[in-house]
């Protein structure tokens, strides 16, 4: 005998194999879907914005980078994991750099860069001839696509092109990492 959909056992949660009955009004007949299926259909009829973007991202973070004593070979103000995933990712990554020094009668010039690990993502430079402790800031704004495993470290590193004295240090300086979902 068969069963009506209301007295068949729940399933808790459903794999994207599964299948689902479902009547297809055009034909009026009842056919199958898989759920992943049916997840793809329900997400692309929707209208924009309306999820809330905070239900989408599952990854955010932000974090400050300072480093006391800027010098000639790059360094590591701040480093960042990100995480374990089961697809590639893409991630908007941004920081603002702060470099200063106390010389304001040399030109400095500083490269600030975004890496993953030691793989250069993006790179800026700045010049600077200006007064004490005065600071320049230095913008960097990169797409990164992750691994199909994620967990990369995501390093922002400082140095200085030249060592001619002076005290040389970045403050006020900040990054920001988005997921921004599949790839």
């Amino acid at each position: 005998m068969a069963k009506k959909i209301t007295e068949l056992p729940t399933l808790p949660t459903a794999d994207n194999d599964d299948l689902i009955p479902i009547v297809d009004i055009s034909g009026s007949v009842t056919k199958k879907v898989t759920a992943s299926g049916l997840g793809t259909a329900a997400i692309s009829g929707l209208p924009d914005k309306f999820i809330p973007i905070e239900k989408v991202n599952s990854y955010s973070t932000t974090g400050v980078m300072n480093a006391a004593g800027v010098t000639t070979s790059d360094q590591v103000v701040a480093s960042v994991t990100l995480p374990t995933v089961t697809a590639p990712h893409k991630y908007l990554i941004t920081a603002m750099f702060a470099p200063n020094h106390n010389n304001g009668t040399t030109i400095r010039d500083y490269t600030a860069s975004i890496k993953s690990g030691s793989t250069l993502l993006r790179t800026a430079t700045i010049s600077m001839s200006i007064g004490t402790y005065t600071a320049t800031m230095i913008p960097i704004t990169t797409i990164h696509t992750s691994s199909a495993s994620g967990g990369e470290t995501i390093n922002f590193t400082i140095r200085r092109a030249n060592d001619n004295g002076g005290l040389h240090q970045t403050t006020s300086s900040g990054y920001t990492i988005v997921d921004l979902g599949l790839a």
